[in-house]
């Protein structure tokens, strides 16, 4: 039945069925527009979104990381800074772990 649906051209289905086909492709096309940015960093003059936001928290995260890790072993043992340190690491890893958020708004 549902590849019956699928083959039946736009002007054969339902208001309803018609209404939801539309609302489909202009789903596609505005998560296409989202994932994709102009940028002078490809031959294309295309880049996707996604990976320019990866590599933007990768590279603050580890210069981050670089400085924590490095003030941690250069403080004293009654440091003031070493709580900084720690939670700064601890926030780094925070933002990295995938939490699974509602999507229903």
């Amino acid at each position: 039945m549902r590849d019956e649906e699928e083959k039946t051209p736009l002007g054969q289905c339902s208001p309803s069925g018609e209404k939801r086909i539309l609302e489909h492709k202009f789903d596609i096309e505005d998560r296409d527009q989202k994932n994709i940015w102009k940028s002078c960093i490809s031959p294309t003059g295309q880049t996707d979104s996604r990976l320019l936001k990866f590599s933007a928290k990768f590279i603050f995260s580890t210069i981050a990381l670089i400085y924590c890790f490095h003030g941690l072993n250069n403080a004293d043992e009654c440091s003031s800074l070493v709580p900084f340190y720690t939670s700064l690491i601890g926030g780094i890893v925070g933002a990295w772990l995938n939490i699974p958020q509602d999507k229903k708004k």
